[in-house]
């Protein structure tokens, strides 16, 4: 039987590859094209890149029992309130190969709209 565990940072560039098969899509392909670059950033980032403190933040993984293959990955966070708590005033720096700007207003957008639907409730993303 699979079991969910946290993921480790060895787990970071096969996550990377889950991640980017995933979002494979014309517009995800903008926001994170599949380049060296990409991967190595998705990789750093992935177990705690979103700018919220380490706590705030947690990657469970899911393996094939009989090969130990990851089969796939999901990422929590944690926001205090409506400005997306620990985050305020911080801006992610997108790979040089993404479309930056599109970049910033697609998870711009997200997090306005968090801010406006949810108020100053606190929430898992």
């Amino acid at each position: 039987m699979s079991a969910v565990e946290l993921a480790t940072p060895a787990d970071a560039p096969h996550l990377t590859e889950i991640f980017l098969a995933a979002f494979s899509n014309a517009f995800n392909r903008r926001l994170f094209p599949p380049t060296a670059e990409v991967r190595e950033w998705f990789a750093a980032n992935v177990l705690n890149g979103t700018g919220t403190a380490p706590e705030n933040e947690i990657v469970v993984k899911i393996a094939d029992p009989t090969t130990g293959e990851l089969a796939g990955f999901a990422k929590w966070v944690r926001v205090a309130g409506a400005t997306g708590g620990d985050r305020k005033g911080q801006k992610l720096s997108w790979p040089e190969s993404s479309d930056r700007a599109l970049c910033d207003l697609f998870f711009g957008t997200m997090e306005k709209d968090h801010a406006r639907i949810m108020g100053g409730e606190g929430a898992l993303l």
